[in-house]
């Protein structure tokens, strides 16, 4: 299978296999216990973060943009803080309060996120594909014509040759006609096939 058949093939089955990723990443956080998570976050602030948006995304939004913010920024955001804070007053004597500006998100770190995203909104697109457009001709639009290989086409309103039918008239053992539109119609048979031989 070719890279491009894979990713097609992903493309296709996106719906059906998030879920899936989804439920293994779950099973991979949950090896560990939220104070262990708390910790790993503490140490690296980004680690914790992509964590985050690998839970989030596609789950609930919200996270997923807080979650981009941290990684960005390389703040823990103030919930992160207050589970942290909980779990340290059951271990030690409480902290001084901390500063109302950290781990908000500032708006060129905002606007960053919003390019990414359209970054990746419009490489989707073009990994997506666009449809194969015959040349244009200059043909007249509505016009109709058989090919050499005897295939029905029309000219489309970008005055292009499109193929009417998947296949020539040849392959159902029928002849193109163009009568009013062109299409496959029977062969008709105008003497005898032995010339008129007894």
């Amino acid at each position: 299978m070719t890279s491009e058949q894979l990713l097609s093939w992903l493309t296709d089955h996106a719906a059906a296999l998030w879920p899936i990723v989804s439920a293994l990443l779950l099973v991979a956080l949950r090896s560990r216990t939220p104070e262990q998570w708390i910790a790993l976050g503490e140490t690296s602030p980004r680690w914790q973060g992509a964590i985050r948006l690998l839970r989030a995304v596609g789950l609930d939004p919200a996270k997923a943009i807080s979650a981009i913010g941290q990684i960005v920024t390389g703040r823990v955001p103030a919930r992160s803080r207050q589970i942290a804070d909980t779990v340290q007053r059951a271990t030690q004597a409480p902290s001084p309060p901390s500063d109302p500006q950290r781990g908000a998100v500032r708006v060129g770190a905002l606007l960053a996120i919003c390019g990414g995203v359209l970054l990746a909104t419009l490489a989707g697109a073009v990994l997506s594909g666009c449809p194969r457009l015959p040349p244009v001709s200059g043909c007249t639009p509505r016009a109709y014509r058989c090919t050499d290989s005897g295939r029905p086409e029309v000219c489309s309103s970008s005055q292009r040759w499109e193929p009417i039918g998947d296949e020539p008239c040849s392959a159902a053992g029928n002849v193109c006609v163009v009568d009013r539109t062109a299409h496959c119609a029977p062969m008709t048979v105008t003497g005898s096939a032995d010339g008129g031989a007894l």
